[in-house]
């Protein structure tokens, strides 16, 4: 029995090192890394002869070192649009010259250098002679036109950009528990619609990669066995969350932030409160009494939870918002500047659930956590 298991422990193995090889040789990085892992679990010993995790590692750092980049560009070109639509013509010129030096073929979406030195150059002939004034009906005509013209442009240039490959921030991978989470502030607005609506509207969120474990029927100490990717920020008024779990893990029905307290936790929780997207629409909810949750709206609260969740090729999409202190007698109240979570002002859990891939059954994953607000 035992060379029976041993021979299929091996026929495993070699499946998933074939299937390893495989996501190497398709660029998919972070994949063939989770193929490692799941070898590792079953033999921690194996040697990785081709190096595959060494590869995929140097790959995702180059990529991660080129999104760092990237995100350095995007900051400076926002900068420079910014100063051009405050008419600071000349500024912008400059800040747009800061980006040709890093990368000259930094593609020049809003047209900045071309607007800037027209104006500039609009506004040194304007200052030297009067323009002829026009009949009032040329004038209205040309207004129309040039209106419409600019009009247009602003659909083009939004359209290109927003077809754009997104700008994700470098991951950080956590195992301890419960996991610090920071929120960084971000100055990128976030339109909630489970997915990255803008290459940089993420750009700016700190990411954490991390394996959510089995609910226990107790805590979330069971097996680590669903990969998962959270990014998370705030602007000072609002707490945001973008979440990816691959396709071949779980096939989820919902995901969620929940929230008991005060702490210390003594014979049970006084409070409880959760924001999650379930059975396809977002929810905000509260009083957990260990089965169910009840929703806000039932007791005289107000719905404050924005989420909304997408499909790619490989993964789930899971995009989320709340008030920090929305004001709601049932919602929890947070500002910038604070820690809370497990041990700190309460249990702070995040987790999925749904139903395990071929038929594996239902489950509940989670992983508690500790969030510091930036500000």
């Amino acid at each position: 029995m035992k060379e029976e298991e041993k021979r299929k422990q091996n026929d495993q193995i070699n499946t998933l090192y074939e299937q390893a090889h495989g996501l190497l040789r398709s660029k998919k990085w972070r994949n063939a890394l989770d193929k490692i892992v799941e070898i590792r679990k079953l033999d921690e010993h194996f040697p990785d002869t081709d190096g595959i995790a060494e590869k995929a590692k140097k790959e995702l750092e180059r990529e991660e070192q080129e999104a760092e980049r990237q995100n350095k560009l995007a900051a400076m070109y926002a900068d420079a649009v910014r100063l051009l639509k405050e008419e600071k013509y000349q500024e912008a010129l400059d800040k747009w010259q800061e980006v040709k030096t890093i990368d000259q073929k930094y593609p020049d979406r809003q047209w900045v250098q071309r607007t800037a030195k027209r104006r500039l150059a609009q506004k040194g002939y304007f200052e030297k002679k009067k323009p002829t004034k026009l009949p009032a009906k040329p004038r209205k005509i040309i207004l129309i036109i040039s209106l419409s013209g600019l009009i247009l442009l602003g659909f083009i240039g939004v359209f290109i950009y927003t077809n754009q490959p997104p700008i994700l921030s470098k991951c950080l991978y956590v195992n301890n528990n419960p996991l610090l989470m920071e929120s960084k502030l971000s100055s990128f607005p976030v339109f909630v619609d489970g997915k990255t609506t803008y290459p940089a509207e993420w750009a700016d969120a700190q990411c954490y990669q991390l394996y959510l474990a089995e609910w226990t029927g107790q805590d979330c100490t069971g097996i680590k066995n669903v990969a998962s990717t959270w990014y998370v920020k705030n602007n000072e008024q609002k707490i945001y969350f973008l979440v990816r779990i691959p396709k071949t893990y779980i096939v989820p029905n919902g995901v969620s932030l929940a929230y008991f307290y005060p702490y210390p936790y003594v014979n049970s929780w006084q409070h409880s409160d959760t924001m999650s997207f379930g059975d396809g629409k977002p929810l905000d909810e509260y009083g957990w009494d260990g089965q169910t949750w009840r929703d806000d709206t039932s007791d005289g609260g107000t719905m404050d939870t924005r989420a909304k969740s997408t499909q790619a090729d490989q993964y789930y999409w899971y995009e989320f918002s709340k008030p920090l202190d929305s004001g709601d007698v049932h919602d929890w109240s947070w500002k910038a500047g604070d820690k809370v979570g497990t041990d700190i002002t309460g249990n702070l859990m995040i987790g999925s659930w749904g139903n395990l891939p071929a038929g594996g059954g239902s489950t509940f994953v989670c992983r508690y956590i500790q969030l510091l607000l930036e500000k």
